[in-house]
């Protein structure tokens, strides 16, 4: 199938490199810890990164913000990473086979999937009505776990085969870029997260993809085994998941459960 990703300015927006600099104080020599995170967390994960920073002075934290199947890549390739934030937990098995991880993942937070269009279009009220459309926007199943969890939900709604055999899918090649390409009016509804659709103004009403056509849209957390500041990064990793930074991910729109 061909692809029919649609080009954006400003696309490096959505590139790999996100960074938090928050400045230690000038007596401190700051320590840096990177952590690569599926860029649809970036804004709960930048509150909560400053709230470690405020608790651990001298430490700086680095955000890296892209899809979590080319954060994967990065770390494979031997990416300087200290922790990983994946929204999917096929990245996570990959790294744990190749023994790139110190430990187990553990679960950090949930997000669901929505149908959105943009603001001008008439509303999509269920998941059959997306088999009258012409475009809609998915990730691309094989970096994104958005676009994994899209053709779960399509699937199980026996329109995946229809909608690619009409051409009607469109790849975007991270999570907000298919926010944006519904927001831009490029596409005529988007599957997308929820957590997204909240932080856009320029969408339509949307409709929660129920939980039954998707696996859990889980966010796991790990340490990578060749960190450098293997004590920090625990500690990090400890910080977010503790209540404080659960109050962080609620304000997000992430939910603590599956269940």
């Amino acid at each position: 199938m061909p692809d029919r990703s649609i080009p954006l300015i400003g696309k490096t927006l959505f590139a790999a490199t996100l960074a938090v600099s928050l400045i230690a104080p000038p007596h401190a020599k700051a320590e840096n810890l990177l952590v690569s995170t599926a860029i649809s967390l970036k804004g709960a994960l930048f509150d909560i990164s400053r709230k470690f920073e405020t608790k651990h002075p001298g430490v700086h934290v680095v955000l890296n913000g892209a899809s979590s199947g080319e954060l994967a890549a990065q770390i494979e390739n031997g990416a300087q990473v200290d922790v990983f934030v994946s929204a999917n937990d096929k990245e996570m098995r990959s790294l744990k086979q190749h023994g790139l991880l110190a430990r187990s993942p553990k679960p950090l937070t949930y997000n669901r999937l929505v149908v959105t269009t943009p603001a001008e279009a008439p509303p999509i009220k269920s998941m059959n009505d997306l088999s009258k459309l012409n475009r809609i926007a998915i990730g691309s199943a094989s970096t994104v776990p958005a676009g994994r969890y899209a053709e779960q939900a399509l699937k199980s709604a026996n329109l995946l085969t229809i909608l690619q055999e009409k051409h009607s899918l469109i790849y975007g090649q991270n999570a907000r870029a298919l926010i944006t390409y519904v927001e831009q009016g490029n596409v005529d509804a988007g599957l997308v997260y929820f957590t997204d659709y909240k932080a856009s103004k320029g969408v339509g009403p949307a409709f929660l993809v129920p939980k039954n056509m998707t696996d859990p849209i889980a966010y796991e957390i790990a340490r990578i085994a060749k960190s450098q500041h293997a004590e920090i990064a625990d500690q990090f990793i400890q910080f977010a998941l503790s209540e404080s930074s659960k109050a962080d991910l609620l304000k997000y729109h992430f939910e603590m459960s599956w269940n």
